[in-house]
């Protein structure tokens, strides 16, 4: 009951930091930081293990939350874990998963290359010895299979990895979403945790923590395989860690941020080429933070030296062992390390997700025209046009769009554009009072935000939403002006502004709920149309379109046998009609 109680307090008692409130919350950070330590495992095992001619096996779930208890051990002063800490971890982990298995990745990319990429891996592919077209069997070498090897051969793979050790370990396809759910969490252990020692009210602690995790990205991709809402989390704990150790005499012990942000770069640089980029533009903006502090303390050589081997390090470990059957195989075989998207046969995977409009505009047109448009999902095959919008202005059309993954015009919410105006003045506030009430310095914090805007702004790519999800940063610096605001005066004013802007924030985060909404109705669906496959003793499967071929996998999982058809045929049709089927017997 004691454990029970101390889970319940972190909700039901938000003010006066009261010794259970305290006691939850340093629980909840420990079993974060596991996690972080147990999902990093699962990234390094299978990738040093390629070396050897070791595929992902399920084994390997098991050895690597071994792996991390033993670094966790020392981590914590060699204290064995509370039983309240083991309880909240086992029940973390099986409400992941159990949401994993039970709800159905239905949208797109998750289909595509991202969940075949994750079946490929369980079935013995071992990236660092040849394609993975290698371990299919001929019957399966499909067009929409040799369309996807593309992309799974030579994008970076680690949130692959990851989640094919837990697919393989729990015997089902879609169990490998739940990584999803443990980095959303463990995100927010850690950030409750800091953000307690800088803040009085544990109203505002949660506020801030809540904010900061249902950005609008990971709302809507919390239930599927795109990787978007998972980069900007790893990319929330990077800075945050960078921010940590910029802080003189930190609460947060040292050697917690330095794992937060090793694993911040690893697994960056490993979900994604832009990740890569991403994390580098915020490491290279604290190092010259960090080396003009020390140019001014005459400390210069020494930061130089010290930072830059601290971040060259991460940097090399991540792109070069971890990231060697990717970025190292891309260089060897195609020149370039960004295969395929930069070098000689490059492809635009650009020109159809955009509206035809942006055709002849750079990527600072595109951004404005997408940040101030109606949220809508309009690709280059549509008719339509972005339209400009007054901010806060919203219609139920915008809030139906929310439950796709992947919106392009206004893909961060109908109520996001105002949001983000009022969060860049209240963010220039927050940065006038660095130093004095808060103790992030001024230039790291400045940096965080000017880099963030810079490459939205700029970057190719990132007016579509979910490219740049780290403008919520602005979101997040102007909660914490007004926590700090209500601390200092709460006067009416203070209250009613935080009220109105925290409202806001919520309710345009909620609309995306409509993703995993929309996972949940169709799951049953795909729940019953799954007993009349396993009813015959044989069907035939068209994926429509052909690039669909991720849920072959699922028929794996349910013990069908299926044959692929490469052309169209008639029949019942699951997963949002992507998948047509009928039984052997009714083939002509």
């Amino acid at each position: 009951m004691s454990a029970a109680w101390e889970w319940i307090g972190v909700i039901v008692k938000t003010d006066g930091g009261g010794g259970r409130v305290k006691r939850a919350s340093q629980i909840f950070f420990q079993i974060s930081v596991y996690n972080i330590l147990w999902l990093l495992f699962c990234l390094l095992l299978p990738a040093l293990l390629f070396f050897a001619g070791i595929t992902v096996q399920g084994w390997q779930l098991p050895a690597c939350a071994l792996l991390a208890a033993g670094v966790m051990y020392f981590l914590t002063g060699r204290k064995k874990p509370a039983a309240a800490s083991v309880l909240g971890w086992l029940a973390m982990v099986f409400l992941a998963v159990l949401l994993a298995y039970l709800i159905f990745n239905i949208h797109w990319d998750g289909n595509t290359y991202h969940k075949t990429a994750v079946g490929l891996l369980t079935d013995g592919w071992n990236p660092m010895r040849g394609s993975c077209m290698d371990v299919l069997p001929e019957a399966y070498r499909t067009f929409g299979m040799a369309y996807n090897a593309k992309w799974v051969d030579h994008y970076a793979n680690g949130g692959w990895i990851i989640s094919a050790v837990f697919a393989s370990f729990f015997g089902n396809i879609e169990t490998g979403k739940a990584v999803n759910l443990l980095i959303l969490l463990s995100v927010a252990g850690i950030l409750q945790r800091c953000l307690s020692v800088y803040l009085k009210r544990w109203g505002w602690v949660a506020a801030i923590t809540a904010v900061s995790v249902f950005q609008p990205a990971v709302v809507s991709q919390i239930e599927s395989f795109y990787i978007d809402g998972n980069l900007y989390l790893y990319l929330l704990l990077g800075v945050l860690a960078m921010l940590l150790l910029s802080i003189q005499n930190s609460a947060i012990q040292r050697r917690y941020p330095l794992l937060f942000l090793f694993a911040s770069i690893v697994y960056c640089i490993n979900i994604k080429f832009t990740g890569a980029v991403y994390i580098g533009m915020f490491c290279a903006g604290f190092y010259v933070c960090w080396l003009i502090r020390a140019a001014r303390k005459r400390q210069f050589f020494k930061v130089f030296v010290s930072a830059g081997a601290m971040f060259a390090g991460m940097a090399l470990f991540a792109v070069l062992v971890v990231g060697n059957s990717s970025y190292v195989g891309n260089l060897t075989d195609h020149g370039n390390p960004l295969y395929p998207l930069f070098g000689e046969g490059k492809v635009d995977i650009m020109a159809y997700s955009e509206p035809h409009t942006f055709e002849n505009k750079n990527n600072l047109q595109k951004s404005l025209v997408s940040f101030f448009g109606k949220t809508e999902n309009i690709t280059s095959e549509d008719n339509r046009q972005p339209k400009l919008k007054v901010p806060f202005t919203f219609s139920l059309s915008e809030i139906k769009e929310c439950m796709y993954t992947d919106v392009r015009v206004g893909g961060a919410g109908p109520f996001y554009s105002g949001i983000f105006l009022v969060s860049a003045v209240l963010a220039v506030l927050l940065l006038a009072r660095c130093g004095r009430k808060l103790p992030f310095p001024t230039p790291e914090a400045g940096v965080t935000l000017f880099i963030a805007l810079m490459m939205a702004l700029f970057l190719p790519g990132s007016w579509w939403a979910r490219y740049s999800a780290y403008l919520h940063f602005f979101v997040i610096a102007a909660l914490l002006y007004l926590a700090k605001k209500w601390e200092e005066s709460g006067g009416v004013g203070v209250r009613l502004i935080s009220g109105a802007f925290g409202t806001v924030v919520f309710l345009n985060a909620a609309c995306f709920l409509l993703a995993p909404a929309a996972g949940v109705y169709l799951s049953c669906d795909i729940w019953r149309q799954k007993e009349k496959m396993q009813r015959q003793k044989e069907i035939v499967v068209y994926a429509e379109p052909a690039q669909m071929t991720g849920i072959f996998w699922n028929l794996r999982d349910w013990g069908v046998l299926y044959r692929v058809s490469e052309t169209k045929i008639e029949g019942n049709s699951v997963f949002r009609g992507h998948l047509i089927f009928k039984s052997m017997e009714n083939e002509e």
